[in-house]
């Protein structure tokens, strides 16, 4: 880990494992939470209910944890929900990508407050 990482952070198992990033205060909550994340995350983001990898039904190695392999910089309150953000390419602004699968795979900057439901902005390129 070569980024500073901020109190009450990276909890679950393998969460911020490889990351490069600055992580602000209770982010990074979840099973592979911000694994190989390089960016910033600022605080409560890339949060996920699945901690453990008892927590996923079927193999974990073919879950992806939220804000896992993440390139953009990522504001409060966005990125909640299991895989929400992951392999990310671009900024996400605050309240954004609230939801399972949500910005999984995007790679277009989000505004604030978007993205928010079940898969919303999935693969999302602008």
């Amino acid at each position: 880990n070569v980024g500073n990482v901020s109190n009450s952070s990276c909890i679950g198992d393998e969460a911020c494992s490889g990351n490069k990033g600055n992580i602000g205060v209770e982010s990074c909550d979840g099973l592979f939470a911000c694994l190989g994340n390089d960016a910033s995350i600022a605080n409560r983001s890339c949060i996920s209910d699945e901690k453990t990898i008892e927590d996923v039904i079927g193999d974990p190695f073919d879950y992806f944890g939220a804000c896992q392999f993440n390139e953009g910089d990522i504001r409060n309150d966005s990125c909640q929900g299991m895989e929400a953000c992951s392999r990310n390419a671009a900024d996400i602004l605050s309240e954004s990508c609230i939801g399972v699968t949500a910005c999984l795979d995007n790679s277009a900057d989000i505004g604030e407050g978007c993205c928010v439901g079940f898969s919303s902005c999935l693969s999302n390129s602008g």
